[in-house]
């Protein structure tokens, strides 16, 4: 059999296996390393050329919620998809434009993430959605974040070596007592965390925590110095509180995020990678 057979019915197979889902609207779940075998309908195996991975904290306490980021990258990187799956937490839509919670089967399986639609890359090799992740209420717990992201190149087939895939590496999430979340920074005051993800390109998310309700500013400085962002200006209340930075008109290089609690300061270094 001829080279060309094999590949026309390879993609017959493919199109047969994939059936209307080659560019299903509503994106695909049970792809993921907890239920599934990846992003099939883009090629059989994962490719090395697309990298896959979740950021954002590797601790939470029971029943917190945080912001994290499934993000893909490749070069060049047209669009992109994905689905993530958690063992035991929740997941929730941080980035309603792009992402949904679906099920293959309502009732079978936790709810899981997916896209939309193939999310464009815009001239960028890392394209990332932001979501939101709650830990389960049990101490000790080790959950773990399961995902697969796949690289398209929007010309209607779904075969390589124009799209591709590959999963990420397990993110685990410890569920901890109160006491044991990193306390380093003013321990019962406030508390200022690194930016997740770091390096960003163009939005990341900082994250803070107040023991009580205060006056906050949180500002974002140039390398030199230069004021070049205020995000937080106002009186909050007690707890943790997340704020993004979109950086889409900065240039590239080192920023500083400064949190202002009172008559207390406390700063950090971010840095943008375009």
């Amino acid at each position: 059999m001829t080279r060309k057979k094999v590949g026309v019915i390879s993609l017959l197979m493919l199109a047969v296996f994939c059936g209307f889902e080659i560019y299903h609207q509503t994106g695909m779940v049970h792809a993921t390393r907890k239920n599934g075998y990846g992003c099939l309908c883009h090629g059989f195996e994962p490719s090395d050329s697309v990298r896959v991975w979740i950021t954002g904290p590797d601790s939470l306490r029971p029943g917190e919620q945080a912001t994290y980021f499934i993000n893909i990258a490749r070069q060049p990187n047209i669009a992109a998809g994905f689905n993530v799956a958690a063992y035991r937490g929740s997941l929730g839509i941080a980035d309603s434009q792009w992402t949904q919670l679906l099920t293959e089967s309502p009732g079978v399986d936790s709810l899981e993430l997916t896209h939309t639609w193939p999310r464009p890359g815009n001239g960028r090799d890392t394209i990332s959605w932001a979501f939101f992740y709650k830990a389960p209420a049990t101490i000790g717990m080790i959950d773990t974040l399961y995902a697969v992201g796949n690289s398209v190149n929007l010309d209607t087939l779904p075969d390589p070596p124009g799209d591709a895939w590959n999963f990420s590496p397990n993110f685990t999430v410890r569920v901890v007592p109160s006491t044991s979340v990193n306390l380093t920074e003013v321990p019962g005051t406030f508390q200022l965390f690194q930016n997740y993800p770091n390096p960003f390109n163009p939005t990341t998310t900082i994250r803070y925590a107040l023991a009580s309700r205060s006056r906050v500013t949180l500002k974002v400085y140039s390398v030199l110095g230069k004021e070049v962002a205020t995000l937080v200006n106002d009186v909050k209340p007690a707890g943790t509180h997340t704020v993004q930075f979109h950086a889409a008109s900065f240039s590239s290089g080192i920023y500083f995020y400064e949190l202002n609690v009172g008559d207390a300061v406390l700063t950090k270094k971010m840095l943008l990678l375009r």
